[in-house]
């Protein structure tokens, strides 16, 4: 019987979610103590899930706090983690929350020293939330691209992003009201 709790992890742990904040507590705290990159490597992919595949807000931002408390303290593993696992292999499947990926990259560059590997390897990967003719993910691969130009694909690609564009600006549904205008562009951006 699932009583409303993941099936993984910390998620699943049955107590409060203040004993869960005091668990989180000690975990954020231990952030900057030497340990193995393997195991930096370890929190920084599951907050990683977290905060891109996790529908729970808790866990989301458990996964926010514990990624940028472990990347701070470990850069050289970020940047590996980033390069040589995140973004290898995150636009190899179905992304399942394109906006909020688009968002974490564009926060994973933010704390990275060295964007160069990391727009290279996004410039040549074959986006696959061009799938998604939603306002939120062209406006977070928008605001992506426009803080990181180097990001912007090159060769027959950018054809493929500018026919994205265009293809997913054609089939969005316009709001009819000044309201309901407001409300869509408050909430996607």
């Amino acid at each position: 019987m699932n009583h409303g709790y993941h099936t993984r992890g910390y998620s699943c742990i049955r107590y409060s979610e203040g004993v869960k904040r005091a668990l989180v507590s000690k975990v954020l705290a231990s952030a900057s103590n030497q340990i193995p990159a393997e195991q930096a490597a370890a929190v920084l992919r599951l907050s990683a899930r977290w905060i891109c595949n996790e529908d729970s807000l808790f866990l989301q931002e458990v996964g926010q706090l514990a990624f940028e408390a472990w990347s701070r303290h470990h850069k050289a593993v970020l940047q590996t983690f980033l390069c040589q696992t995140f973004l290898v292999s995150v636009f190899a499947d179905e992304v399942r929350n394109p906006a909020r990926v688009l968002r974490f990259v564009k926060e994973c560059l933010r704390l990275i020293s060295d964007t160069d590997r990391a727009c290279g390897i996004l410039r040549s990967s074959q986006f696959s939330a061009r799938d998604y003719p939603d306002i939120s993910v062209m406006a977070e691969l928008s605001s992506l691209l426009l803080d990181y130009p180097s990001c912007m694909p090159d060769g027959s690609y950018v054809c493929g992003l500018i026919q994205y564009m265009i293809r997913n600006l054609s089939k969005l549904k316009m709001p009819v009201t000044e309201v309901t205008i407001r409300n869509v562009y408050r909430t996607s951006l």
